[in-house]
């Protein structure tokens, strides 16, 4: 990739913020409600990333139990998803010198029930995989190994790969669901030095965001790079993803 590209990227990003900052931080709170909703469940904070602790997971839970996990758990992607796709129609309208209307502001529902299907679907089948391979070994060099760190991980990291651009083939393009997802796996594959810069920029941020906090506020670090994870870098980078999107159209 050009680094011309890569700066037309960051130029359209900052320029972004500059005009629609405000808008891009009230459509963020959510990810403010959503983060400590999924500390509620048996998961683990890290890296300004929340983990399923997929061997804490209850066996034999009542219905209470059962109900209650999957109400946060559908809150909290709820909320996510309202959220992301916000985001991108504010970076839509700027981007294609639209107005927020009340049809721009429309997308934002319509894109959020399909991003939350995407998203529940992709988690379900993570969950699944990684359940499936919990108790599984192999046989190497005389020495049993659990297959679910390394196979389950791959899984999680080809799905977020796949649906790593479904939230711009929604609320930009207005994709349907299957339509989005071929749009994100197309959009990947053909154009591999944009999704690395993504993980490898974002790889960067999350560590410098989990490193301040561990030597500022060392007692409170996991919380408080959580908080900032979820209202100041999740919100920008979906923007610079946005960006990345919409760099294929050559007359915005």
């Amino acid at each position: 990739m050009p680094a011309q590209h890569a700066d037309n990227v960051l130029a359209h990003t900052s320029s972004a913020y500059g005009r629609n900052g405000k808008l891009i931080l009230f459509f963020s709170v959510p990810f403010l409600v959503a983060a400590p909703l999924l500390l509620l469940l048996p998961n683990f904070s890290t890296l300004g990333g929340i983990f399923l602790r997929y061997g804490s997971i209850p066996v034999g839970s009542s219905l209470f139990e059962f109900a209650f996990t999957a109400a946060v758990f559908l809150v909290s992607l709820v909320l996510a998803s309202f959220a992301i796709s916000a985001v991108n129609v504010v970076i839509r309208s700027q981007r294609t010198l639209n107005l927020m209307t009340h049809y721009e502001s429309s997308r934002i529902e319509h894109a959020t029930f399909r991003l939350f299907f995407v998203l529940l679907a992709a988690t379900l089948v993570i969950l699944a995989a990684n359940l499936l391979l919990l108790d599984m070994h192999a046989n190497w060099g005389g020495q049993l190994v659990p297959l679910q760190p390394f196979w389950g991980s791959l899984v999680s990291f080809i799905v977020s790969a796949a649906i790593l651009f479904v939230p711009q083939a929604i609320a930009v393009d207005d994709a349907s669901v299957p339509q989005a997802l071929r749009k994100s796996v197309s959009f990947v594959l053909t154009r591999p030095k944009y999704f690395l810069l993504f993980l490898v920029g974002g790889s960067v941020l999350l560590l410098l965001n989990d490193a301040l906090f561990l030597t500022v506020l060392p007692g409170q670090a996991r919380l408080a790079s959580l908080l900032v994870m979820a209202f100041l870098i999740v919100p920008f980078l979906e923007v610079v993803k946005t960006q990345i999107w919409l760099s294929k159209y050559a007359l915005i």
